[in-house]
């Protein structure tokens, strides 16, 4: 496991940007609950290695 965020008892906290674990960063920063998930991915665009994704329970789109 990447070792790269200060943990506190309520907040998880990122220094800086590292672009080669950016798809780890998505997965760290996801919300979702029992029904909808949301990748945790920049609102504005970026241009290098990102996977973005909305998920919905029991929806399958290829």
């Amino acid at each position: 496991m990447i070792n790269k965020f200060k943990i506190d008892e309520w907040k998880i906290i990122e220094e800086g940007f590292d672009p080669s674990t950016n798809r780890f960063s998505e997965s760290i920063f996801s919300l979702g609950n029992e029904h909808m998930g949301l990748r945790g991915f920049f609102e504005e665009g970026y241009s290098g290695d990102s996977l973005k994704g909305t998920y919905v329970a029991g929806v399958y789109y290829p």
